[in-house]
């Protein structure tokens, strides 16, 4: 038998076999997992040195895979001084091998200890061409899915971008916390795309995905607070589908990501009466006039940024027109001494907008 190490799991796997268990060419009946350290091949995997065992039914370590068998050889495969696998051993007499077998396998496990190498590296190789295969599908398909579901195509790309850094960079394990992340994001805002009211609750969850993103791929760069009023029926009262999106993306990127030392953002949704409920977006960042200096020639974001205040305008307004409180209020904050701290965005909103 060939046993392979599995680091991530930590055990030995049955990878191939000469003998009952391969009956069939390729195929292994049955095939054995065994923990590193646990039975004979496990002792061998652990501590990276051959055993022959003359009689099995003395050794309290032996573990019987299809059948009983008397006695066993097990050798370690290294590997840049690395167990990748075990060759192991078996015959039904007992004082069977001799230390010439002991040395042939050994031999042989040198021999193929590269090749066996170089085929996981292979297999590591199009696991990693496979996950790039993946994010560049989301890559094809985001454009049209941003489009409709209003969600600046810039941070989509900008994701995916830094999903397949990750990936790139072999850090498997941020990039698939990254991408189920962003997965749940994507579904989230599709699935409520062609709605254009959902409930505050709804809106304070898509927000904060996206600002677990954005904190992921600026290396926590930021910190932001997320209030919801107690008093507020938060899965009951509704407002329009990703309003607050182009505020909270604007005071990210154009007022905490040009300001040195502490950059701070909170949102917060509160009671104001019984028919009107606030959301308030505030940053500690660069402000608006120092902000619109730096992006001149920044046309694309922009342009997306015009494009969506424009948008909410007039969603405002439609709302005003049904005979509902809508209000916007974007105030400019300065410090004891006159200089801007930060920017802070007011909307105010019925609580009994209903859904046409």
């Amino acid at each position: 038998m060939v046993y392979l190490v599995d680091e991530g799991k930590n055990v030995l796997e049955q990878k191939a076999a000469f003998g009952p268990k391969n009956q069939r060419e390729r195929e292994i009946i049955n095939p054995l997992v065994i923990p590193v350290g646990q039975g004979i091949v496990g002792h061998v995997a652990a501590n990276a040195y051959p055993l022959l065992i003359n009689d099995t039914t003395k050794d309290a370590r032996y573990m019987a895979d299809d059948e009983l068998r008397c006695s066993e050889l097990a050798v370690p495969i290294i590997h840049d001084q690395k167990v990748i696998g075990v060759i192991d051993s078996e015959n039904r007499k007992k004082d069977f091998f001799t230390q010439e077998h002991l040395k042939t396998l050994t031999t042989i496990a040198s021999i193929s200890s590269f090749k066996i190498a170089e085929a996981k590296t292979e297999i590591l190789a199009r696991e990693h061409e496979l996950k790039l295969l993946e994010v560049n599908s989301l890559f094809a398909e985001s454009q049209l899915k941003a489009l409709r579901a209003q969600m600046n195509p810039h941070f989509v790309f900008n994701c995916l971008n830094s999903i397949q850094e990750c990936i790139v960079t072999k850090k498997y394990n941020e990039a698939s916390a990254y991408l189920n992340k962003f997965a749940k994001l994507l579904r989230q805002v599709l699935n409520r795309s062609g709605k254009l009211l959902i409930a505050i609750e709804d809106e304070a969850e898509i927000l904060t995905l996206y600002l677990e993103l954005e904190q992921m791929r600026f290396d926590h760069g930021f910190q932001y607070e997320m209030h919801i009023d107690p008093d507020l029926e938060a899965d009951d009262i509704l407002m329009p589908s990703m309003f607050l999106q182009p505020f909270v993306e604007n005071a990210l990127w154009h007022g905490l990501m040009h300001k040195q030392g502490d950059r701070k953002l909170c949102i917060g949704f509160f009671k104001t009466s019984e028919d009107i409920f606030t959301c308030i977006i505030e940053d500690n960042g660069i402000g608006r006039k120092k902000s619109a200096e730096l992006k001149e020639h920044k046309v694309l974001a922009h342009g997306y940024a015009s494009k969506c205040m424009k948008m909410n305008a007039e969603r405002l307004e439609i709302l005003r027109h049904q005979q509902y409180h809508a209000s916007m209020e974007i105030i400019d904050l300065y410090d004891n001494t006159g200089e801007p701290s930060g920017t802070k965005v007011i909307v105010e909103l019925s609580t009994n907008i209903l859904a046409k």
